[in-house]
């Protein structure tokens, strides 16, 4: 999710986000999958979800990414401008696709590439604004692992 307004950090520098689930229901098929899931992640933090097939791990991770959207409790990103990245275990991979690019479509870093290519071609045109949506779209291509 892009920032919508300028920052104070430079724009090389990836922003420490804060991810936080509060209360997560989810039904799927007429069965409870998460009830009451609450979590906070920190900067720098890492994770495992762990557990038998069929107990929630992958819809818990889907709903965390915003791929799914819970009935019931939220997900936070504090600040906003924070990403979550969410690679499936298995995926269609068309003929001639490389692994970096199967990757960058997953983790938004292609989309983010794209926004940044687009805003220096503002920045070189001298249009109104340019400097700070350069400025946004480095600081989100950066912060997904761009370059």
């Amino acid at each position: 999710m892009p920032a919508r307004h300028p920052s104070s950090r430079s724009p090389a520098t990836p922003v420490p986000a804060t991810l936080v689930a509060r209360s997560l229901t989810l039904d799927r098929g007429g069965h409870s999958v998460l009830s009451g899931v609450s979590l906070t992640v920190g900067p720098g933090s890492h994770i495992g979800v762990i557990g038998p097939n069929g107990v929630g791990k992958s819809s818990l991770l889907q709903v965390l990414a915003g791929v799914l959207v819970p009935d019931g409790g939220e997900v936070t990103m504090d600040p906003p401008s924070g990403t979550v990245g969410y690679l499936v275990q298995e995926h269609e991979s068309p003929v001639g696709v490389t692994v970096k690019t199967l990757l960058a479509r997953r983790t938004g870093s292609h989309d983010a590439e794209a926004e940044l290519t687009d805003a220096a071609r503002a920045l070189a045109r001298g249009n109104p604004g340019a400097a700070d949506r350069y400025q946004l779209a480095l600081e989100r291509f950066t912060s997904l692992g761009g370059g």
